[in-house]
């Protein structure tokens, strides 16, 4: 188990836009309000579950 929760820790995500990557880091880096707005031209709201502490997105009308 320590071994998978290191390995999972490591993982990187980038956001692309027409092919091109934009940003590049962990979830919580690039799975962000402004970049949600930027490149997907939506409002959300971001936030990190207090149990799981994983990223959790709201799209907001």
């Amino acid at each position: 188990m320590q071994s998978m929760t290191r390995t999972s820790q490591q993982v990187r995500r980038g956001v692309l836009e027409q092919g091109r990557v934009v940003d590049c880091g962990t979830p919580e880096q690039v799975i962000t309000e402004n970049n949600i707005r930027k490149n997907f031209v939506v409002n959300a709201q971001v936030t990190i579950n207090s149990i799981s502490r994983k990223v959790q997105v709201y799209f907001l009308p």
